[in-house]
């Protein structure tokens, strides 16, 4: 059965995009993919753009838009398109899209970078910032749209499970492709879960053996070949094991905060137990002076 077409990756764009966002996308492909502009193979140029054509006119559409969103369900998506290497070809320098980048690019320098650092997620995720920006010409809130698009992405195929996301976030900029392909096709199988440690500790396990400090765990083997996970020195038999443990003493773990909500609350917690004892404590020693003086 052949894979249902994408119509937010042809257009580069998340599920989420606004129509605004959508129209700007369509604009600079079909501006690329002109037959008077685009500079390779002609026949490429008319597959793309009977795709682009046929994308724009199911997303540009509310009702059909609605019907397509219902068809693919509300779930975790499948990332494969915005994980795959090919690339456009540059287009010419009549496009003009690529001249209106030149010039902003010109006024506001850091554009570079920001874009650099969207194509380490996806060229399609970078490519939508760009038209995004020429489109609403909200140069001023360059940094807002693309954390947004960054945090729109991990949402959308990694689910909305926080220590998914940032472990996603650290496998993708740490140019861990494949494991972050992985990570999302067991995340669209399982569903948006609660409990993401065996699904990390799946994860790390088939890197068999590679040292990822970056995470703070390793998964080693001893000399009989019996597999172990190391945290600072610490040997432990399960991944959960070893991640409780840097959760307890506040390490940095998968590029997250050094402690997580959970441990907060925790915190919390034996605070409100220390409270309640020494209140307790209090009343008794109170009621233990009172049945002396009363016996005196």
């Amino acid at each position: 059965m052949p894979k249902q077409i994408d119509h937010y990756a042809v257009l580069g764009v998340l599920p989420s995009a606004e129509d605004v966002v959508i129209r700007a996308a369509y604009k600079a492909l079909a501006q690329r993919y002109h037959p008077d502009r685009y500079a390779g193979d002609p026949e490429i140029a008319t597959r793309r753009m009977q795709e682009i054509n046929q994308a724009y006119g199911i997303l540009s559409d509310q009702e059909k838009r609605r019907q397509y969103d219902a068809e693919r369900g509300d779930r975790v998506e499948d990332a494969d398109s915005y994980f795959e290497e090919e690339r456009p070809e540059e287009t010419t320098e009549d496009d003009p899209s690529q001249k209106a980048w030149s010039i902003a690019i010109g006024v506001y320098p850091d554009l570079v970078g920001i874009v650099s650092g969207l194509e380490v997620y996806s060229w399609r995720l970078a490519f939508a910032f760009r038209a995004h920006l020429l489109e609403c010409q909200k140069f001023d809130q360059r940094f807002e749209i693309s954390e947004n698009l960054k945090k729109k992405f991990l949402e959308t195929y990694f689910g909305k499970n926080q220590h998914l996301q940032r472990f996603a976030d650290t496998l993708i900029s740490g140019g861990d492709r494949n494991l972050a392909r992985q990570l999302n096709q067991a995340i669209c199988v399982l569903g948006d879960v609660k409990d993401a440690l065996p699904i990390m500790e799946n994860i790390v396990a088939n890197a068999q053996g590679e040292h990822y400090e970056k995470f703070g765990i390793v998964y080693a083997q001893n000399v009989g070949g019996a597999g172990y996970w190391d945290y600072g020195g610490e040997r432990f038999a399960s991944f959960r094991a070893a991640f409780a443990f840097a959760q307890d003493n506040h390490q940095r773990i998968y590029g997250g905060v050094s402690q997580s909500k959970w441990n907060k609350a925790r915190a919390a917690e034996a605070t409100a137990v220390d409270r309640r004892f020494i209140f307790g404590f209090v009343l008794f020693l109170a009621f233990v002076v009172a049945v002396v003086l009363f016996a005196i």
